[in-house]
Formats: structure tokens, C-alpha cells, sequence
């Protein structure tokens, strides 16, 4: 909900449009189906470096494995010193970053992998990658 005194504010400032405060609902809630593609692969002659985004559904903070999985994130690529990062950057030196997210939505969620590389070894950083999950 928004104050009263944020939406005077907002009036006065960007002219007269009347913003109103407003509630989500359940029909305007963010949803989204499963991807039936398991895996897409672009290829460019020439390329020295592929993007590699690995990503799947998954549960939100309402879901009561929901803190587990947030210190499963962190140690997998979570932070500067996570799994991946010394396996994929420290030890290979295939990127200068890599990381996962698990983002959560009101009623649905989604866990993802990202990083780029060099394309001569975008084969050896998913068998890491995938070793490391």
C-alpha cells in the first residue's frame, strides 16, 4: 500500500496523472510454464566467447525446502567464493565470473546458472558446471 503523502507527492511532481495505490492479484500474479526445450545451442563463426545460461522452475520462499536451497545457492555459486567460481574461474580459468541465482516469484520461481567463456572451451565449462551441480 502506498501512503497518502507518497501519492500527493508523485501528483505534484509528474502532473496531475491521479496515481492510485493498487493491490496485485491473483489474476495479475506472474506465472509461467516450464520450457519444453531442454537445450538450445546457437552457434557464430568467429565467436570468441559463448554465453552459457542454465536455468530450470523452482520452488519460491513460501516452499518450505525454501532455506535449504538459498544455502545450497549460496555455496553453488552464491558468492565470490562459491564452487563454481573457484572451479570454473580460479582453477580452469575458463571466465572471469559465474554465478546462480534462485529468484522467487508469487507463485512461481526459477533457479539459474550464467556465465560466459571462451569459445574453445564452452564443452569443458558445462561438464564443470554440471560436475559442480
Amino acid at each position: 500500500m502506498v501512503h497518502d503523502s507518497t501519492l500527493k507527492l508523485l501528483n505534484s511532481n509528474f502532473g496531475g496523472a491521479d496515481w492510485k495505490s493498487v493491490h496485485a492479484t491473483a489474476s495479475t500474479a506472474s506465472d509461467f510454464p516450464p520450457a519444453p526445450e531442454k537445450l538450445t545451442y546457437l552457434h557464430k563463426d568467429g565467436a570468441l566467447q559463448s554465453a552459457i545460461r542454465i536455468g530450470r522452475r523452482m520452488i519460491t520462499r513460501s516452499h518450505e525446502d525454501y532455506p535449504g536451497f538459498a544455502v545450497l545457492n549460496t555455496v553453488l555459486g552464491g558468492y565470490f567464493g562459491s564452487r563454481l567460481m573457484s572451479n570454473i574461474r580460479e582453477d580452469k580459468g575458463y571466465t572471469y565470473g559465474i554465478g546462480s541465482a534462485n529468484v522467487s516469484l508469487e507463485r512461481a520461481g526459477y533457479f539459474f546458472i550464467s556465465t560466459e567463456v571462451g569459445a574453445d572451451v564452452t564443452v569443458s565449462a558445462l561438464e564443470e558446471i554440471y560436475k559442480e551441480m
